[in-house]
């Protein structure tokens, strides 16, 4: 009876991890029975607390999936080796919670079968009544109330009422971590959604498919957009047409938000699977909507990658929707679902260089891709109780002189107040960064500002900004940073009026801390003045003012009395500027 028993369990690990399940659940509809406890449930035992079914009073930001997180959650039902390597790299960055059907030891026995060693950040929530392993749709969603005083959980009625466990699970994990949860679940406030068919940009812009229009019939589109607004303070409710191919018309499944101005959609070759329709919803985007900085979103694309059979959805063969959107950001890390390395390959080198610097780890996705789902979909974010936000809109590739340097303004926020600000800066192919503090703006509470100087006449200029939070707490934009950063090109070859290269030879010594011999090249005498400037963009030295001749003069400047840093030396004559880097070092 006993080897009965384990070949039963074998037969049944085997059929969740072979793909088998997708015969079905080819709708999500994934085995609601399986492991539901008739017993004991943790929901019906639990003392449920800090819940609201109408709105929060005070203003309400929506927490964008690459803010800082403490915590993710899933559901250990199906899936066990993809969840197994989510587990293993998430435990890296952050606390893991498993909702477990069963006793922790049943998962625990699971992840040693695998070989994943799980420390501390490891918890386990036992015995959940749970009907199925997709989390992002039911799960909570993370917010805050005054941008980032207090973390809270929104939580609306899910779409899937065969699944009726799933929906009690965001009350365990509010009740869990203790923070409020606000529901969307009686009277006009009630609204049914997905989590998957959903995404911010952590200011007050939505993004979903036509599908929530589709799931709350009841309801005019303004008064689901209201609610929105209400509960999650989106103001600006994007929504795109449903595609065919995708049964379950998720957004996650062919798009994702970087950051505050830039997209990544999937990408078909023409007359394959869903391409007419994804480039029409990218049109749509670009000829309608604006992001938070006024500007139009900049669009990355990535392929949607053809199955075993090189098939597409729509097509006769084993034409699975693989995608290489549906991925979860975890502070420093990004987990990346993958299928075939012949495509992979491909995938990882664009979110590597669309994201350098962050941690990007493939997740083999084959087994739940039937049915509709890959990383994202089991995966849900917690939000951070004590995040430092920073939020600024990127430096913009220059094609003319900024005789004052290229300026940054960011919005730097913590429950304590900022105490500090720093902007970092380098040139590419440059090991060292320099460092400028940012300065709190006079007019508008939050906001920090700082000049990158112009150090260069061309190339690119890599930099992110470090906040200090008045209890201490340091926190970096992009997060990985000072391996990750943002960049810009200073390109003034494109501008009409540019001088030629007049510093072909360079400036040396260089770093500096006495005489400094500075050559200029010209081939026409021309008027025009050298001088030295600080970071600041401010004139600290005047070199030589008046007549250049043709040819190589020199020029000289003992920087022997100057503060140690970063300055430009600059030539401006009526055809232009030109520029280069000195740094002191006193």
């Amino acid at each position: 009876m006993t080897k009965n028993y384990l070949f039963l369990a074998f037969l049944w690990l085997f059929i969740c991890e072979s793909g088998a399940q997708s015969i079905f659940d080819i709708d999500r509809e994934l085995y609601s029975n399986a492991y539901h406890h008739e017993n004991f449930s943790l929901i019906d035992n639990i003392q449920r607390r800090n819940t609201n079914t109408t709105p929060p009073k005070s203003p309400v930001r929506p927490m964008a999936e690459w803010e800082e997180v403490d915590a993710i959650t899933i559901t250990w039902i199906n899936y066990f080796t993809t969840l197994s390597e989510i587990v293993k790299h998430a435990q890296k960055e952050v606390k893991v919670y498993i909702n477990c059907p069963g006793s922790a030891q049943e998962v625990k026995d699971q992840l040693d079968s695998f070989g994943v060693e799980y420390g501390n950040n490891v918890i386990f929530l036992e015995h959940q009544d749970v009907n199925s392993v997709w989390i992002r749709d039911y799960g909570p969603n993370s917010a805050y109330i005054n941008d980032v005083d207090s973390l809270i959980m929104v939580d609306w009625v899910y779409n899937r009422d065969t699944r009726p466990d799933d929906d009690k699970l965001p009350q365990t994990l509010a009740d869990h971590i203790d923070v409020p949860l606000f529901e969307t679940v009686e009277g006009d406030f009630r609204l049914t959604a997905t989590g998957g068919n959903f995404m911010s940009d952590g200011i007050e812009t939505g993004f979903s498919s036509r599908l929530v229009l589709d799931e709350n019939e009841d309801k005019k589109e303004y008064q689901i957009d209201q609610i929105m607004s209400d509960f999650l303070g989106i103001n600006e409710y994007v929504k795109f047409d449903k595609l065919v191919y995708d049964g379950i018309h998720h957004i996650d499944m062919h798009m994702k938000l970087l950051d505050e101005e830039r997209i990544i959609f999937g990408e078909y070759p023409e007359g394959k699977g869903d391409h007419d329709i994804i480039e029409a919803n990218i049109e749509y985007l670009m000829s309608t909507q604006k992001n938070a900085f006024g500007e139009p979103y900049e669009i990355v694309r990535i392929p949607m990658p053809p199955n075993f059979d090189n098939s597409y959805p729509g097509e006769e063969g084993e034409a699975y929707f693989r995608t290489y959107t549906n991925a979860l950001f975890i502070n420093k890390t990004i987990l990346v679902p993958t299928y075939q390395t012949k495509h992979d390959t491909t995938a990882l080198r664009i979110w590597n260089e669309t994201m350098p610097g962050y941690n990007i780890v493939g997740i083999r996705c084959n087994t739940m891709i039937p049915a509709f789902g890959a990383v994202h979909c089991v995966t849900k974010e917690i939000g951070a109780k004590d995040p430092i936000r920073i939020v600024f809109q990127k430096i913009k590739d220059q094609n003319h002189i900024q005789y004052d340097g290229y300026p940054l303004v960011a919005t730097i926020q913590h429950k304590t107040g900022i105490s500090s600000a720093t902007l970092f800066f380098r040139e590419k192919g440059t090991t060292d960064y320099d460092q400028i503090p940012m300065q709190r703006s006079n007019d508008v509470n939050d906001q920090f500002e700082a000049r990158i100087p112009n150090i260069i006449d061309g190339g690119s200029i890599e930099y992110y900004v470090e906040a200090t939070a008045k209890s201490g707490k340091v926190f970096a934009r992009p997060q990985p940073a000072p391996r990750a950063y943002y960049s810009f090109d200073v390109n003034f070859s494109t501008s009409v009026n540019n001088t030629e290269n007049v510093f072909a030879k360079n400036a040396f010594p260089n770093p500096s801390n006495d005489l400094v011999y500075i050559p200029v090249e010209l081939t026409e005498r021309i008027d025009g003045d050298l001088s030295l400037f600080d970071i600041h963009g401010k004139r600290v030295a005047i070199i030589h003012s008046g007549s250049f001749s043709s040819g190589t003069s020199k020029h000289f400047i003992n920087v022997a009395g100057f503060a140690s840093g970063v300055y430009s030396i600059r030539l401006s004559t009526k055809n232009g500027v030109s520029a280069q880097k000195l740094v002191v070092s006193n």
